[in-house]
């Protein structure tokens, strides 16, 4: 209950000790909050995440004042730590994505969005470029790498990562109230810069995953090219199936009483769309790894006597004397799942659907890491 409390606030890139020790330490703060919501609202509106602060305060304040013995009714929830990219590392079985991604056991919290920013300053210390000083004057954190960083599972690329430097830069100069060092009217080309610094420092902590990604965009496009839609069936067993279709406008007038309007509605041709089922593949396939995922949690929790849990996407919720329970079955049932070569037997299934005479490209070499190992990452979860 008190790492809950302590992530919250937003204490969620430190060890899980000093997580606790925080709470202990602001115990007076999280008990006025408790005692006195309406008059605190400067106080627990600062947290990360304040109506779930504000709810934890409450909670946890009516432990302090009852002691042992007393029943806590809030939902506990574990996150997984930038939980696409987690994925891929466990498909590609690559040690190196693991550890920035929390997925191998590690002392302390990876935080691999400021790894990606440490790499880009080394770029940029390295680069004869003349914006790189500027740059690194202009100051360069972990703010800039975390939206290109977490996109890159949901086929992220180098020009969203152009469009996301854009926004940060200016967001950030609008937030500090200092102007363009590049000159007022010149944003695109430093901004343009930076981003290539660090979408190929994303490629230094990631790679292996860029490499499933684009191999599942290559059959994507042989699928697509013989008229096929994607279809797989998840460790749990449900069936997917990936039909994104071209569409075109169609006009509809509508005449109620006087009143006459016309609207354009999307209408599908039936034609496979070679872009949007290419873009779609990398992003579902983890969608649907995550539901399988949640699925053997659900039944392992619920053959344990587990009776109130929920999940949100890759986060998951119970009460918080069956925490221990829930993270136990959440990392069993991704050690089972990513125990098969998920890639192969995709590879085999699409195989199935298209005519003989097509050959797919075989899935990327995977690594030598070892997915036991998960059971015993203490981080795996933010």
């Amino acid at each position: 209950m008190t790492i809950h409390g302590a992530n919250c606030w937003g204490e969620d890139k430190v060890s899980l000790d000093d997580r606790v020790q925080w709470v202990h330490a602001n115990r007076d703060m999280v008990e006025a909050v408790g005692n006195d919501p309406l008059g605190t609202t400067s106080i627990w509106g600062k947290a990360d995440k304040p109506w779930a602060f504000l709810a934890w305060c409450a909670d946890f304040t009516a432990f302090l004042r009852f002691g042992r013995g007393y029943v806590s009714h809030l939902p506990i929830s574990i996150d997984g730590s930038s939980n696409g990219l987690q994925l891929y590392s466990l498909l590609m079985r690559d040690p190196i994505g693991a550890a920035a991604t929390n997925v191998l056991p590690n002392a302390f919290p990876r935080d691999i969005y400021q790894d990606v920013a440490d790499g880009t300053i080394r770029r940029l210390k390295e680069s004869d470029n003349p914006m790189a000083p500027i740059w690194l004057e202009f100051g360069v954190g972990r703010a800039v790498a975390k939206r290109p960083t977490m996109v890159v599972p949901y086929s992220g690329s180098l020009h969203s990562c152009i469009t996301y430097t854009i926004d940060w830069f200016n967001e950030d100069r609008k937030k500090r109230k200092i102007e363009n060092p590049f000159g007022w009217e010149e944003v695109f080309k430093p901004c343009a810069f930076l981003a290539r610094q660090i979408w190929d420092s994303i490629g230094d902590v990631v790679g292996e995953a860029r490499k499933a990604m684009a191999w599942l965009q290559e059959i994507s496009n042989t699928c697509i090219a013989n008229g096929v839609p994607l279809r797989w069936t998840t460790p749990s067993g449900f069936m997917v199936k990936q039909a994104y279709e071209t569409w075109h406008g169609q006009s509809v007038r509508t005449i109620i009483g006087d009143v006459i309007r016309q609207h354009r509605v999307r209408v599908g041709t039936g034609k496979l769309a070679k872009v949007k089922n290419r873009n779609g593949i990398a992003p579902n396939m983890i969608h649907s790894i995550d539901a399988a995922i949640g699925d053997l949690t659900i039944l392992r929790n619920s053959s344990q006597g587990m009776t109130s849990q929920c999940s949100i996407h890759d986060a998951y919720l119970c009460l918080a004397e069956d925490m221990p329970m829930m993270r136990r079955n959440v990392l069993d049932s991704v050690v089972e799942i990513f125990t098969e070569d998920l890639m192969q037997k995709f590879l085999e299934e699409i195989t199935y659907y298209l005519p003989m005479e097509v050959t797919l490209p075989e899935p990327p070499q995977r690594g030598d890491l070892d997915i036991q190992l998960v059971r015993e990452s203490e981080y795996f979860f933010s």
